[in-house]
């Protein structure tokens, strides 16, 4: 499932707006797709869904709620098929869990990490997605 979020903005209001009567899709690159209604345009052609739901760039978005207890979600896009891998490093760089190890389609990810049989403290989660990795920090208080 692919969830993104979306923001209408209705430049102007009639009782004869009707659906997509004049429509422009807006891909920013915080996630959030701006639908514009303005009932004095023509009609638009509008891109295909499509091409919203596949990201532009690879991407490691930092985990929330940062800190956590005693879980947290991490979200991650790929913009083509790669082979996903997804782990977690305590402070000291051994690796504690692998939350994904998989070939995946181009996508946006989401998922959670129950660390409850964890300790408190510092930890790592980095991704390797074909010739693209990155790494970012959160912190577990029990």
């Amino acid at each position: 499932m692919v969830l993104f979020k979306v923001r209408v903005t209705i430049l102007r209001f009639s009782n004869q707006i009707s659906s997509l009567t004049a429509a422009e899709l807006n891909y920013e690159a915080d996630g959030v797709i701006d639908l514009i209604i303005d009932e004095e345009s023509r009609p638009v052609a509008t891109p295909k869904v499509e091409d919203y739901l596949v990201p532009k760039n690879f991407e490691l978005t930092q985990n929330y709620p940062n800190p956590f207890n005693p879980s947290t979600t991490i979200e991650y896009s790929i913009p083509k098929d790669a082979i996903v891998a997804l782990k977690i490093y305590d402070v000291l760089g051994k690796e504690v869990a692998t939350l994904v190890n998989d070939q995946k389609a181009a996508g946006t990810y989401i998922l959670n990490w129950n660390a409850s049989n964890f300790s408190s403290g510092l930890y790592f989660y980095r991704i390797t997605a074909g010739e693209f990795t990155e790494t970012k920090k959160m912190f577990l208080v029990k």
